[in-house]
């Protein structure tokens, strides 16, 4: 009896830098997807899925009948919707700071073996501009300095990369245009600047105003190979390992029900019961208060029913540009406002 020995394959071959003229080009070669990389992608549509039943849990107050019912009621599109609409802003940051992860290391060393020069040559160049616009339509006022300076520092990189250090649109790419842009941004933004520090006193929103427009020159070239070999992909990595945390905490926060008040009445008595709307029949009207209780409210006895419209949250900052609000995106400005809701409605709501 004859065995045939066993082949192990070959290891997977790493990703290239081939020069090109003064170009550097990566290169992965093309092949079926491994083990790893199998699982990661059949594993990647349960997030969603898995944030939704997480946010219902949570708003059941950790009951599992409760959020059998809740999830048994609620409308699928709803709740995806709201998942939608609170994780708008995560998907252009992921996206360009990859972008420039991945250009930085590109511009400053030849061979790679990590992940992020996998994932970066696969990533479309065209891709960064629906980003950055969609960036542009989502994010606040105090996040837009940041967005410029990213996009600057792309449109930089890919210069360097694509026509070389020596030319003339590469010189005016890195050095010129982030430091008109800068300059500008920063004229403009002064005056929210120095409210941000003075009289608001809110350094935070001083920082976010005032360090991009300053760092975007300097991170429009190579850094030393060395420093670039671990520290990009490190950062890229933490920067993947905490995004489901922070999409995670943030979504927890979202209403994924309708918010009502609800008044009812049983012979002399009169009661008005606040909470999320679970659902509605002919016969029973489900809410599910801030306590996690579950009300059972019988049709015949509701007297009024209103929808409690809470509007845009308050901005927890001072700090404006030229009027607009620091915490305000431009699609929320753009956006039409809620009417204002009748005072009869404003008296049932009141206390939720």
């Amino acid at each position: 009896m004859t065995t045939t020995p066993a082949v192990e394959p070959a290891p997977a071959p790493a990703p290239t830098f081939d020069e090109t003229g003064s170009r550097t080009v990566l290169t992965v070669e093309r092949r079926p997807p491994s083990g790893e990389r199998a699982w990661l992608l059949t594993l990647l549509p349960t997030f969603p899925l898995l944030l939704l039943v997480l946010r219902v849990w949570y708003l059941a107050r950790q009951d599992l009948q409760t959020m059998l019912l809740v999830l048994q009621s609620a409308n699928p599109l709803g709740l995806i919707a709201s998942l939608l609409i609170s994780l708008l802003w995560a998907i252009p940051a992921i996206v360009l700071l990859l972008r420039v992860f991945f250009l930085l290391l590109l511009v400053s060393e030849t061979p790679s073996r990590s992940w992020l020069a996998r994932a970066g040559v696969r990533m479309p160049i065209w891709l960064s501009v629906p980003t950055a616009l969609m960036a542009l339509l989502t994010w606040q006022l105090q996040f837009l300095p940041t967005l410029l300076a990213l996009s600057l520092v792309i449109a930089g990189l890919e210069a360097r990369n694509r026509f070389g250090p020596e030319h003339f649109a590469t010189s005016a790419m890195t050095t010129a245009v982030p430091i008109a842009f800068g300059v500008l941004t920063l004229i403009w933004l002064i005056p929210a600047i120095m409210s941000a520090l003075g009289s608001a006193g809110e350094p935070v929103t001083a920082v976010l105003l005032l360090l991009p427009p300053i760092a975007a020159p300097l991170l429009c070239g190579p850094i030393p190979a060395g420093v670039a070999r671990w520290l990009l992909p490190g950062t890229a990595s933490l920067l993947a390992l905490s995004t489901p945390i922070l999409l995670a905490s943030s979504y927890l926060s979202t209403p994924v029900l309708p918010r009502v008040a609800v008044q009812s009445e049983s012979g002399k008595q009169i009661s008005v019961v606040r909470g999320s709307l679970v659902s509605v029949d002919d016969r029973f009207t489900v809410l599910l208060d801030r306590d996690g209780q579950v009300h059972f409210l019988p049709g015949g006895a509701i007297t009024e029913q209103v929808l409690c419209v809470t509007g845009p949250p308050a901005p927890s900052s001072s700090v404006s540009v030229h009027g607009w609000q620091v915490e305000q995106s431009v699609l929320s400005w753009a956006a039409p406002r809620p009417r204002e809701s009748a005072q009869e409605a404003l008296e049932l709501c009141r206390g939720d």
